[in-house]
Formats: C-alpha cells, structure tokens, sequence
C-alpha cells in the first residue's frame, strides 16, 4: 500500500468573515465553502447541491407525512400559460390576457366541488416560482425559490378557522422536530386591503446575526372573497327550500418556502462554518482512519471503517467514510467543522488497542464535553443516541437566544398572537 499522499504547505480551509460583523457576507461564504450551492456566472439564481437539496426532500417528507394526516392530497398543477397558442406572441404586449396559477387552481377547485360532502377540499402541491429580486442570498433572498402550498375550501368560516390552526401546529412542529428553530405566531400589523382585517396569519423566526424577525410560513384567510370572485358555491345543506342561495366557499392558503433551509442554516451556523441538525443532514457522522505506523495497522484500520459504516447504517444513521489519500486527517477534521455534519469519527491506534473509537460534536466543537470515546460494541446505541441529544440541545441553545429577541416582535413590522 502506497503512503498517504498530502499536500504540503496548504492551509486547512476556515470561514473569513465574522457572521455578527457582516451577516450576508458571511452567509454567502459559509454556503460556498459548506458546499451547499454553487452559482453559475451570468446567471441570477443557484445550483442546489445534494447536502441543501436533502434537507429540501427532507422538509417535504415531513409535510407529505403530516399533511396527509390531516386529509391533504397532493397535486400537481400546470404554470399558467393561455389556452390558445396564437396568442403567445401578445404576452409582452398585455399579460391581462394570461391566466394566472391562481385563476388555474380556482377554476379546478370550482369543477371538483360539487355539493357540501366535497367539503373540506385540501389541495397541497409544491413548485418553484419567479420574482423579481435584484440581488441573490441563497434560500433567504432568491429569484427562484422552492414552495410548497395549500390551499382549502370549507363550508364555515368556523371550520376555516379551524384549519389555520391546524396548519400552524404542523408549520410550527416542523421548524421545532425537525429544524431545531424556534418560531413564534404573528401576524402582520397593518390590515388587508381585501378584507379589512389581520388575515395575514406568520410562523415567525428570528436571526440574530441579521437581527430582524423573518416569515418562516404564512396563513392567510380570505373569507369568501375567492368563491365569490370565481364562483365556487354550494347547496345550502340545512336549507328547507330548494329555492334557497347557494352558500360560498370559506377558503384559506398556506405557504412555505425554500426560506426554510436558510433560515436552518443562518441560525446555526457559526464562525466556523455550518452547523446542521443530524435529521436533516445529508451525512450524519463522518469517518476518518488516522495515521498508523505499520501497513498491517493501516489495513486493519480500513477493515474498521466498512464494520463502522455496515453497523451504523443498519440503525439508520447515514454516514460516510473518507478514504482519500489527498488530504491529513487534521484537514478533514477542518473540512468537516466548515460543512457542518453532526459528529466526527475518528479511528486510530485506539482502535487498534483496545477496540475504541473517538467521536467529537460539531454544535459544541470546542466545548470540553464534545469529545467522547465510545466502545465500538457500543456503537449501535450510543450514535443514534447521541445524534438525538444533538438535536435536542441545538434547539434549546436556540430557543434560548429566541426568548432575547421575542419582544422586539411588538415593536416592528408584527404583532405577537396570543400562545
């Protein structure tokens, strides 16, 4: 076996710019660096690559799971083009002419409902949609984010009402459960225009480094102005006469965006790069053999590695070994602080002894507590439990620093719901 190869005179990578002097430049360089995005020149938007992408399959798993709990069907709908193909060529010219997704969403949910027992209609479906944004920070601030949506109709508004509460417990779990961010209920000071009240329902989170409260969700509730625009009525079922009016749809929407991983990653991430919770990272513990001095050593090490990955990958913790020869195991240790993956494994002359494996937390990395060393028969057990207590304490620490800043809600753009 040939010696490891590494390369000399070449500085472990770190991050540059201090997240509380400058947030956005900072944001960008961990997301670089953390290899989450890569950009194309010319182009406004971002790739998404796997590690950011996961945790995007990951929040939409956790919306299917639940949102069908409470009798939402998936759907997916075409992006609003005109019906005849002459009429292309006018879009420039007067895009009156050119539906609209929602004038296509209304208009399918007038053809399904037919009578009172279509009701409740839940209808959830996941796109990505364009806006204008003259400048590009990743998942926060983005020409092209990720969405997914709902949308549902009720026969009473006392049912509506209902389902907005509904949809913020789920909204709120996931950001809890799964991200580790606490969020708090608002809604937005000023009235809607349509409907003459506080509609605008907000799963609201903060980011210290930014210091600004942003919408981690929305709620809104729009009455029966939708049914009576588009036409969506029902039979009165309690009505004694056949002559009686139809009654209109009670209909809310629900959204959340890609908005999500960034505000995950913004509000856990540090100086030293990512920090992310282990039920949404891609890779969860990552692996690395020391140096030996033997070649006998070497082999059996590497031996250690596919037992380590076979044991926790049948408890279902993802992890990975890293056999590159390019780089020093003190360079990996660097390259995994800055993506930010859970736990760091290391397996050296330990291992060789006396059967034990070092794992060390990237949430506390430099914490005395972070470093542990665990029995390999005991590796099935203590990982995952370990991962756990990870997730539990990245939310606390969180929620800590969220209960400063709760109170400054009253003073801006929002206002606290009742809890």
């Amino acid at each position: 076996m040939s010696k490891p190869k590494t390369v000399v005179g070449v500085l472990p990578p770190r991050i540059e710019i201090s997240k509380q002097d400058d947030f956005d430049a900072w944001y960008n360089e961990v997301l670089n660096k953390g290899g989450l995005v890569d950009r194309v020149e010319g182009v406004a938007g971002f790739v998404m690559k796997p590690p950011s992408y996961f945790l995007w399959e990951s929040i939409k798993s956790y919306l299917d799971r639940t949102l069908k709990q409470i009798g939402h069907e998936n759907h997916h709908l075409p992006f609003a083009l005109a019906a005849d193909p002459d009429s292309y060529g006018k879009r420039e010219n007067d895009a009156s002419d050119f539906p609209t997704n929602e004038d296509l969403i209304y208009t399918y949910c007038r053809k399904w409902i037919k009578s009172h027992h279509d009701l409740p209609l839940r209808i959830n479906h996941y796109s990505s949609v364009s806006r204008s944004i003259p400048q590009c920070l990743p998942f926060l601030q983005n020409s092209e984010p990720l969405q997914q949506e709902c949308h549902t109709f009720h026969l009473t508004e006392r049912d509506a009402i209902a389902e907005t509460g509904r949809m913020l417990d789920l909204y709120t779990s996931l950001y809890r459960d799964l991200l580790a961010v606490p969020v708090v209920n608002g809604r937005t000071r000023s009235k809607d225009p349509m409907t003459g009240k506080h509609s605008n329902t907000t799963i609201l989170c903060h980011i210290p480094g930014e210091c600004q409260w942003i919408e981690a969700a929305t709620c809104q509730e729009w009455g029966q102005i939708t049914s009576k625009k588009y036409n969506i009525t029902v039979d009165n079922p309690d009505a004694e006469r056949e002559t009686s009016p139809p009654l209109r749809m009670w209909h809310n929407t629900y959204r959340l965006s890609s908005s999500a991983i960034g505000l995950t990653l913004a509000l856990h991430g540090d100086d030293r790069g990512l920090v992310l919770p282990p039920r949404v990272a891609e890779t969860q513990v990552y692996i690395v053999a020391l140096r030996v001095p033997s070649l006998a050593e070497r082999q059996r090490l590497d031996l250690a590695l596919d037992d380590l990955v076979t044991c926790l990958s049948a408890v279902g913790v993802r992890v990975i070994a890293d056999r590159k020869e390019n780089a020093s195991p003190g360079m990996k240790l660097h390259q995994w602080v800055i993506k930010g993956i859970p736990l760091f494994m290391d397996v050296g002359q330990q291992y060789i002894d006396n059967n034990i494996v070092t794992v060390r937390r990237r949430d506390i990395y430099h914490a005395p507590e972070s470093k542990i060393e665990v029995n390999t028969s005991d590796i099935q057990t203590t990982v995952p439990a370990l991962l756990e207590k990870i997730q539990e304490d990245m939310y606390h620490k969180a929620n800590d620093d969220f209960h400063l800043w709760k109170p400054d809600i009253e003073t801006g753009e929002y206002v606290l719901e009742d809890q």
